[in-house]
């Protein structure tokens, strides 16, 4: 039998709508975000349309345009699922194991992240005051400031209503190097 191989976006898009029909898809295991549970094209796994989706059940999730994951979920909170594992870290730090595999690709991804955390961030203070001292808290022990939780709770209270410009990016190109590493030169 022959092996094809096909790009993410056709495959699980073909894949999408077989299980919108209610049928199910069995797709051969690509990457190591699940191990030591489920391994790099060793293991395969059947997918179906799930009615409703609950703690612990294993989900192929579209974390963004064309990226797709396969992970546990680890809670519920009104529609936002949050998954087990460090695909997050991995996403934004990694730059030879993800996408292109170039500084100015991981530099996109981070610059996502960061907007999407921000965004996030700005939902939560203004659903409550309370969210703000909680993340106090959970990051304290990681956290280098002389600022009070009190003050640090009134500036982020304050600040919640300011007008947020977009992250800003320099202009330039990216190329490689004397010594085969990849630079970026500013536009001048």
């Amino acid at each position: 039998m022959e092996k094809r191989i096909l790009p993410n976006e056709i495959l699980l898009a073909e894949a999408g709508a077989l299980l919108a029909e209610g049928r199910d898809v069995e797709l051969l295991v690509k990457g190591n975000s699940m191990l030591p549970f489920l391994h790099d094209e060793r293991d395969s796994v059947r997918l179906r349309k799930l009615e409703s989706v609950e703690k612990g059940d294993i989900v192929l999730a579209l974390i963004a345009p064309g990226r797709y994951v396969l992970h546990r979920v680890r809670a519920i909170e009104g529609d936002t699922l949050t998954l087990m594992g460090e695909q997050a870290e991995i996403f934004v730090r990694s730059r030879m194991s993800v996408g292109v595999g170039t500084n100015e690709a991981r530099m996109a991804r981070q610059q996502q992240y960061v907007s999407q955390m921000m965004e996030l961030l700005h939902q939560k203070i203004q659903e409550s005051s309370d969210f703000i001292g909680a993340l106090f808290d959970s990051l304290a022990p990681q956290l280098c400031t002389n600022m009070s939780r009190a003050q640090m709770m009134n500036e982020a209270w304050t600040a919640r209503n300011y007008t947020r410009l977009p992250l800003q990016s320099i202009s330039g190109v990216h190329q490689e190097g004397d010594y085969g590493y990849i630079q970026f030169l500013p536009d001048e």
